[in-house]
């Protein structure tokens, strides 16, 4: 799946590092049942988790826009000097 076949409403776990910008985002995350996070390199505890939907995540970091198959088991890094993501 493209990142556009998903409802913009789609849940996507991620941390206050992330939302409010403290930490970029490096790595997505699609579990196999379709459930997305999206995390930066910091070490999170439970108490920093939000969830945020798919189109709230493309305003933080519009780049996982150019994600080419975000397919159930997949996950991504970010290559921060270039903002492109790559399969890993």
């Amino acid at each position: 799946m493209r990142f556009t076949d998903y409802p913009a409403d789609k849940p996507v776990v991620t941390t206050t590092f992330v939302t409010e910008k403290y930490s970029p985002l490096i790595s997505i995350v699609i579990d196999n049942e379709g459930d997305i996070e999206a995390l930066s390199n910091d070490e999170a505890e439970m108490e920093e988790a939000v969830i945020i939907t798919l189109a709230q995540l493309a305003t933080i970091d519009p780049s996982v826009k150019t994600i080419a198959e975000m397919n159930s088991g997949s996950s991504f890094i970010k290559n921060l000097d270039t903002s492109t993501w790559v399969k890993s």
